[in-house]
């Protein structure tokens, strides 16, 4: 059995202990920094979580400890290894990586299973992991998710009232488990001016997402994964009660939507139940025309502010299905432009408008609605291969969409919690802390009884007392090819 010990790092011990050239291990790693992440990781138990997955296996069918898969499938998603296949070759290579992980150094020269794992299958064949995957039930990666959702929610500082709802669409190849197909309909302008009909079919899913706001951060708390063809209105019901059955009413003060989650009956629904909601207007809406011809006759509050001037009207009562009186903000001056009447826009809402001071505070509360397809969406695609499954069954799905999720949490998490140190890296996503941050330099993480430190290659090398001669200080080197 394997001796676990806590490691804490202290620079200056392992410094000193070096100058008497004693120290117990040292490991080569480029993502030396990774340990700051895995400090936050632990601090928000996200690696008990992951532990705690159960997968439908014996452990003679699968030898390799559930911890190491669970936690090589969720670093993998920020060391930024596309798929399974590539973990192989990339952060099972990086030694420091692999202790940081918890493997000792026996596990990594030898394998967990030496008997299969031969060659350079260490510590262990990415095939394991995927079939480990495989014989998980796909709803453990969503319990793992609301566990982690349950743990944030923990840390009193960290709570907020303003949620974000949004979906956007995973286009994908082949017969996923759940997928669905839906037809799309383009009008192309041709160069004769007239208007040709394009219809092509696509397939995939459309990932719906409740988020909350943390100091500009986005925390996603409940998600579901919809055949592309189904409508994500039919998951906000589910997702708001999601956290309402949670913390009770009050959980959600301020919901902003997207036009596609616009339905009367669920506005009026949400607004029993104590949530004020804004959501944008769509041009054709009687509602729209109906703040227009009360613009004409001054009947609403004209509020400015340099650059924009938004009118804000009570009492509207023309929007569909929906019983009951609206509120409405609309924008006629926007970047110092005035904007012409078949161009203003605006929003619904049921924050009141009573005042200018009410009017401005709902029109820069939606401002935050664009930070889920900026900060989340997009990084989830680009910096995450959110569409990029390991497989095509149920379970690998689940698992892609729900560690995703959660470890661009530990992002968001790991950002607000280092903001007055590491203020410059504030508004970058995973793919610029790995370049800038955590990469590439070559680093070296050194170990000395309980402690450990991570260190530039050249200074583990002048603390060992075996500092360069200095002899090439002046000499332009080229390298030949043999």
């Amino acid at each position: 059995m394997a001796e676990y010990k806590l490691m804490k790092e202290n620079g200056a011990y392992v410094r000193e202990m070096l100058k008497k050239r004693k120290y117990d291990d040292a490991s080569l790693t480029g993502w030396g920094r990774l340990d700051e992440l895995v400090a936050v990781m632990v601090a928000f138990k996200t690696l008990d979580i992951l532990s705690e997955i159960k997968v439908d296996l014996k452990d003679e069918d699968c030898p390799i400890p559930r911890w190491f898969i669970n936690n090589t499938l969720a670093l993998k998603l920020v060391l930024g290894e596309k798929g399974i296949n590539s973990i192989q070759d990339g952060m099972f290579k990086d030694h420091g990586v692999l202790k940081l992980m918890g493997c000792t150094a026996r596990e990594i020269r030898e394998g967990f299973d030496p008997d299969r794992n031969k060659k350079e299958n260490k510590p262990c064949n990415v095939d394991s992991i995927r079939y480990s995957v495989k014989h998980t039930d796909p709803k453990e990666f969503e319990e793992a998710f609301r566990k982690h959702r349950r743990e944030v929610w923990k840390h009193k500082s960290l709570r907020t009232y303003t949620y974000i709802m949004d979906a956007t669409k995973i286009i994908v190849d082949g017969d996923y488990e759940g997928v669905g197909t839906m037809t799309i309909t383009e009008e192309i302008l041709q160069k004769d001016g007239t208007i040709k009909i394009k219809k092509t079919r696509q397939k995939g899913f459309k990932l719906v997402t409740l988020n909350r706001l943390v100091e500009g951060q986005i925390i996603t708390e409940a998600a579901r994964l919809l055949p592309i063809n189904e409508h994500e209105v039919t998951a906000s019901n589910d997702l708001i009660d999601e956290i309402l059955d949670e913390r009770g009413e009050g959980a959600i003060k301020i919901l902003l939507i997207d036009r596609g989650f616009l339905d009367g009956e669920r506005m009026k629904r949400w607004s029993k139940k104590g949530h004020y909601v804004i959501v944008p207007l769509k041009k054709n809406m009687q509602i729209r025309k109906d703040m227009q011809g009360l613009l004409k006759i001054k009947g609403g509050i004209e509020t400015k502010r340099k650059s924009l001037t938004v009118w804000g009207f009570k009492d509207l009562e023309t929007l569909e299905s929906f019983d009951g009186k609206l509120n409405g903000l609309l924008v006629t001056k926007y970047r110092e432009k005035k904007i012409k009447e078949e161009d203003q826009w605006g929003f619904i809402t049921t924050l009141p408008v009573a005042t200018e001071k009410q009017v401005l505070k709902a029109f820069d509360s939606y401002d935050d609605r664009s930070l889920v397809e900026n900060k989340q969406y997009r990084e989830l695609k680009q910096g995450y291969f959110l569409k990029h499954f390991s497989g095509k069954t149920k379970s690998l799905i689940n698992y892609h969409i729900y560690f995703s999720l959660i470890m661009m949490n530990i992002i968001f998490l790991y950002k607000i919690t280092n903001m007055e140190k590491h203020e410059g890296i504030l508004e970058k996503g995973i793919r610029l802390i790995r370049r800038e941050y955590l990469g590439p330099r070559l680093q070296i993480i050194v170990y000395a009884d309980n402690y450990y430190s991570v260190l530039e290659f050249l200074e583990f090398m002048n603390l060992l007392g075996r500092p360069p001669t200095g002899k090439l200080d002046d000499v332009r080197m080229r390298f030949l090819p043999w």
